[in-house]
């Protein structure tokens, strides 16, 4: 039978990580479509798998991942199309990608996708988005598939299985491989000019110049106010905090960026101390938005 994904082994992961973490792993699969995903998920069962669309909010922990894991990368998993007025995306597309193909359909609601950096699948399963908009409320089915059962399913995407930055499978495993999303016509150049302002207003805000993995915490609850996690972080004193080449921004207290040669292990140590030092001064918990690996 013939395999439908690459395999390679020996290989760095710094361009599968937006942080640019330059670790090294054994295993690294890339699919070619998704019938390949669910092969390569059956043929390395006896592996811990891990996933990656962009890798725009992972923090790798080891410099090294040995025959025992597996790394697969879905970019060319990443086909777009339109049928019966819903837009159809493979896990692998990007959100940038889905926002310019409904501008060119007309279609608005996608905007704030523009230059939110991970993929569709990474991002209906975090529910990513803005602290208006979210990726699950445009959705309308996943296509999934569970390696421990080794069954194919869909699903509804409904308010029911949407939470905060989670999107709840019905298999505990299951891996996302394709959403269809709900569409709303709209104005071409209405949609353009919100989408050139979403992405100016985000580049004069987040830093750019160096490497990050996104917002760092989720935004904490306290007497029913969701608080900004940059100005916590700001009124602690810890704008430039850094261990090594791992340092909070100069330009937005809420990333932590990579300066140069930064190691996993001392982006953990400064989140650490941000967490820490906010529960001290303020007696607020921070939760981590990153996907330690």
């Amino acid at each position: 039978m013939s395999k439908n994904y690459i395999a390679v082994h020996g290989a760095s992961l710094k361009q599968f990580n937006s942080m640019r973490l330059d670790v090294k792993c054994e295993n690294l699969i890339f699919p070619l479509n998704t019938d390949g995903l669910a092969q390569a998920l059956r043929d390395f069962n006896n592996k811990r798998v891990y996933i990656l669309g962009n890798g725009s909010n992972v923090i790798f922990t080891k410099e090294f991942y040995g025959d025992d894991t597996a790394f697969l990368v879905t970019t060319m998993l990443n086909d777009i199309y339109e049928e019966n007025g819903m837009i159809f995306a493979e896990c692998g597309v990007t959100l940038s990608r889905l926002s310019w193909f409904a501008l060119e359909k007309s279609y608005t609601g996608f905007e704030f996708c523009e230059d939110i950096p991970g993929t569709v699948g990474g991002g209906i399963i975090m529910n990513a988005g803005t602290y208006k908009d979210t990726l699950g409320d445009l959705a309308s089915k996943v296509f999934w598939y569970s390696p421990s059962k080794d069954k194919f399913g869909e699903m509804s995407v409904n308010s029911d299985v949407l939470e905060k930055r989670n999107l709840r499978l019905p298999e505990k495993d299951a891996i996302v491989l394709k959403v269809v999303f709900k569409t709303k016509p709209g104005n071409y150049e209405e949609i353009m000019d919100k989408m050139l302002f979403v992405k100016k207003d985000r580049y004069m805000k987040q830093p750019r110049n160096y490497p990050s993995a996104g917002s760092v915490f989720k935004r904490p609850l306290k007497d029913g106010e969701l608080l900004q996690v940059w100005q916590l972080i700001e009124n602690a004193g810890l704008r430039g905090y850094s261990i090594g080449d791992a340092a909070v921004s100069d330009k937005h207290t809420g990333f932590i960026v990579n300066k140069g040669n930064a190691t996993g292990e001392q982006l953990i140590a400064v989140a650490k101390h941000c967490s820490d030092t906010v529960k001290e001064k303020f007696d607020i918990n921070l939760e981590l938005e990153w996907k330690l690996i």
